[in-house]
């Protein structure tokens, strides 16, 4: 006959120790087993386990003594497990731009001059409904991006530096990559800024944002485009690419900012300009700086007929060998485009020849892999 045992109640982290006793009229030998076990070892007749942070809950277990003839007797024990007193955990929120911020696998980007906000919070609760914001921390830079303050980092001015904000407390090391991005855009700038091109020429504006420290960067999208007068050419709505028009005219390709752009949250739409010169139709064969200069993998050559003509148009290394044949044929008058492909040649300078029965030009071209 096994011994009754009563209803047990334990802490979590606490260890419950039973001790199991029976007793048998013939006096034979007796084995202990147990069934419902949530995590516990049996040895000999004494029972013992330590719950787990997480084993809080209400459990059976059942106890059986045989003696080995057939002969077998079964307890049943509740045991209740209470939870124990939970650790604090401590996790850390960045704010930046009025942004939060709780995963730093990525770096976080903040504009220059602002300050990124450190909050630090201590929990019990798994769901951290009762998190409090804590101030025992320390923080350190790996990089001089900024100062630290009471509330974060001041960031410095200058933008495209990368650094960490590395926040220590007690066992918590949480490590936050910082990228230094440029503030709102002060004013624009057109590349080229200048350009003198002929009738028909086609030529590809980038627009650069500057903020007010001279942070600069490419901007894309919702850019408006203007040229002044009219007849200096036409501008692609969307892309900046400008064709020049007919007429011997000088003049501005304007281009104008509005909402939307990154960093562009300027209450004044920015603009910047570049200034255009066209000049008159040429009276002879005239070949034109390839677009881009220098280049790397392919560049656009253009040139202008004045007549109609058989042409070559072939490069040539320093040394004189031909690398490229670009265009052979009769062609009739006007501007025509050919685009060169560098595939296979060596970094550094080589000459385009546009050759006529009347007329032979050369330009440098700087191919940079």
């Amino acid at each position: 006959t096994l011994n009754s045992i009563g209803d047990q109640t334990v802490s979590e982290g606490s260890a419950l120790s039973l001790s199991l006793a029976a007793s048998d009229a013939d006096g034979d030998g007796l084995t202990y087993s147990v069934s419902g076990n949530p995590g516990g070892s049996l040895s000999g007749s004494t029972f013992e386990w330590t719950p787990d942070s997480d084993d809080a809950g209400s459990y059976e277990v059942t106890f059986t003594v045989s003696d080995g003839k057939g002969g077998s007797d079964s307890v049943v024990v509740g045991i209740t497990v209470v939870a124990g007193e939970q650790e604090p955990g401590t996790f850390v929120r960045v704010v930046s731009g009025g942004r939060r911020f709780a995963e730093f696998s990525q770096p976080i980007q903040a504009r220059v001059r602002s300050t990124v906000f450190i909050e630090v919070y201590e929990y019990r609760n798994a769901d951290r409904s009762d998190s409090t914001r804590v101030t025992d921390f320390t923080a350190a830079l790996s990089l001089d991006i900024g100062t630290l303050n009471s509330n974060g980092v001041r960031l410095t001015t200058v933008a495209g530096m990368t650094g960490t904000i590395e926040i220590l407390r007690g066992e918590v090391r949480e490590r936050i990559s910082i990228e230094t991005v440029p503030s709102s855009i002060d004013h624009l700038v057109l590349a080229p800024d200048n350009a003198a091109v002929s009738a028909g020429e086609r030529v590809d504006f980038d627009v650069i944002g500057v903020d007010r420290f001279g942070n600069e960067f490419k901007v894309t999208g919702n850019i408006g485009w203007h040229v002044v007068p009219p007849e200096l050419g036409e501008i692609h709505a969307r892309t900046g690419m400008f064709t020049a028009g007919s007429a011997s005219v000088e003049g501005y390709v304007i281009a104008v900012a509005s909402k939307g752009l990154r960093f562009g949250d300027t209450a004044v739409s920015p603009q910047g300009s570049a200034k255009v010169t066209v000049a008159a139709v040429p009276s002879v064969p005239t070949l034109y700086p390839n677009y881009p200069n220098p280049f790397n993998g392919e560049t656009e050559v253009s040139f202008h007929l004045a007549e109609d003509a058989e042409i070559s148009l072939r490069v040539f290394n320093l040394t004189g060998h031909v690398v490229a044949d670009l265009q052979k044929g009769f062609l009739k008058a006007g501007k025509h485009r050919v685009t060169w492909r560098s595939t296979g040649l060596s970094s550094g300078t080589y000459l385009i020849r546009l050759h006529t029965d009347r007329h032979v030009e050369t330009r440098k071209a700087l191919f940079l892999q």
